[in-house]
């Protein structure tokens, strides 16, 4: 058989491309997962394959920057449903929650449970199996693992701080008391590493009705909650030097000092403390949704920020840092188009 230059070209789809130009009928060829030639009439001898795209559209891939498919992607890793839709990059580990250090159970603290049963709205019972389908125990076995199940779309995570609590504390510690001067440098250590190993940053949570599940902690809030800003402030410094993000929700009442900014209006929510104001040690905070709340955070080195960037103009805040654990394939006429901007 002849050696061919591509391994797929797609014919005759209205191509999106992503750019806000109106859509063209044209073909794609695609090399290595990568988009290796675009034009009208391309050979069909130089392809492997070859997909009649007539009458569907053809674009790039969506990017999920916040979900809580932790537990789902490892009951059903080709999260057939997110990849239907169109999504091809899904981000895990927000609002502090997540499965990077293993199953955490100690004695009858079931962490994952406690933790996600309220806030995502599960039943004990589901989360029960999810538990059990965990066999790592820490952060780089967690990334590791996704190379060993038939993942649908790509994956990313964000190390989530309750979890990361929990991790060096305990379940009933992480609740009850502030860590230690050792203790928060273990926290920083295992942060480090997480960055390291190809993590986005790290992921708080604020909202007032995310309380634990399980007795006897069910009028408590989950642990990321009872962490001081001094806390947040040494942690979010691991995240700023490796130019990471910090994904956030808005800081309950009675934790005033953070502040997050209307996306269709420059003004802020609640004020921030001096030692986080953006422009003074970094902190860039970017739109999640609009409008509304910002909630995610660049903690990279930038001089200033007078405001929120629009949600497009967060794209560069992930270059480069989403580890590429498998590339989507092609379901029907959609393919996930990787650009210098955003390899992914």
């Amino acid at each position: 058989m002849a050696k061919t230059a591509w391994d797929t070209l797609i014919k005759n789809a209205l191509v999106f491309d992503g750019s806000g130009a109106a859509p063209q009928q044209v073909d794609i060829a695609i090399k290595d997962g990568r988009i290796a030639a675009r034009g009208r009439a391309l050979p069909e001898a130089e392809a492997a394959a070859v997909i009649d795209g007539e009458g569907q559209w053809l674009m790039p891939g969506l990017l999920d920057i916040h979900t809580h498919l932790d537990l789902e992607v490892d009951l059903d890793p080709g999260l057939s449903e997110v990849v239907r839709h169109g999504t091809t990059t899904v981000l895990v580990g927000n609002c502090s929650l997540g499965t990077c250090f293993g199953q955490q159970v100690e004695g009858d603290q079931n962490p994952i449970v406690d933790c996600f049963t309220r806030v995502e709205n599960i039943p004990k019972s589901v989360l029960n199996k999810c538990v059990e389908a965990v066999k790592w125990d820490n952060s780089g076995d967690y990334l590791d693992h996704f190379s060993d199940i038939p993942l649908g779309p790509n994956v990313a995570a964000f190390v989530p701080h309750s979890m990361l609590r929990v991790e060096v504390m305990g379940l009933n510690e992480s609740i009850s008391r502030d860590p230690t001067d050792a203790e928060l440098a273990q926290m920083e250590n295992l942060l480090e590493q997480a960055m390291g190993q190809g993590y986005l940053g790290m992921s708080t949570d604020g909202l007032p009705f995310h309380y634990l599940a399980n007795e006897p902690h069910t009028d408590q809030r989950i642990p990321t909650q009872f962490a001081s800003f001094g806390e947040m402030k040494r942690l979010l410094k691991v995240v700023r030097n490796h130019n990471r993000v910090w994904q956030t929700t808005p800081i309950r009442e009675s934790r005033q000092g953070l502040s997050l900014f209307s996306t269709d209006q420059r003004t802020p929510v609640w004020q921030v403390p001096e030692d986080l104001r953006p422009g003074v040690d970094g902190i860039r905070i970017g739109a999640q949704s609009a409008p509304g709340v910002s909630g995610i955070c660049g903690a990279g080195q930038y001089p200033s920020a007078q405001g929120p960037d629009p949600l497009p103009g967060t794209g560069h805040q992930f270059s480069g840092l989403v580890r590429r654990y498998r590339l989507s394939s092609l379901r029907g006429a959609g393919v996930h188009l990787q650009t210098d901007r955003q390899r992914i």
